[in-house]
């Protein structure tokens, strides 16, 4: 029950820094006003089964976040931001040495143990990871969110300590 609670708060953290982070002064969104709510999100995790009992999806601007945790307090959260335009249906990759790299995934595997797309600590020898990952929207819209997405992780702690996020499905109807 504690690591759910750490994931509920640090999903709600996220939350909170993404939505007080937009800025008002845009005066012609891309895309309609913020279109947030949970949906669900699975996803299987170094061979495990992972399903989500929270989850909060939102599409506001140039950006999209698709996050999701477990009763047991593992969760997964991919955040597409820095795009010129409103995201569009299509595949994004999720890691930096990529041309098109446009945002990450994150997931916290247990207690103290987060992992990233992007790689592990910059102060660590990155040698022997090889990030990859994709997240595909088959559907977005401020009605709804849905895709696919698949990515490895390197733990913050450990480079050679890497998870391999596969069938990963998400969706929700706004």
């Amino acid at each position: 029950m504690k690591n759910f609670k750490l994931a509920a708060i640090v999903l709600l953290a996220s939350v909170i820094t993404i939505l007080s982070s937009c800025s008002k002064s845009d005066p012609t969104p891309a895309v309609p006003p913020a279109a947030t709510g949970s949906g669900t999100l699975t996803a299987t995790i170094a061979g495990s089964a992972f399903t989500s009992i929270a989850s909060n999806f939102s599409l506001q601007g140039n950006s999209a976040t698709i996050q999701g945790a477990d009763a047991t307090g593992k969760s997964i959260s991919i955040q597409i931001t820095g795009l010129t335009t409103a995201p569009v249906a299509g595949t994004y990759k999720l890691y930096t040495n990529s041309s098109n790299f446009v945002g990450g995934a994150t997931m916290v595997y247990g207690p103290n143990q987060t992992y990233s797309s992007i790689g592990c600590d910059a102060n660590l020898p990155q040698t022997g990871f090889a990030p990859t990952g994709t997240i595909t929207f088959t559907t977005l819209s401020t009605a709804k969110i849905e895709g696919t997405f698949q990515f490895n992780a390197a733990s913050l702690q450990s480079c050679s300590d890497v998870k391999v996020v596969t069938s990963g499905i998400f969706s929700k109807t706004f």
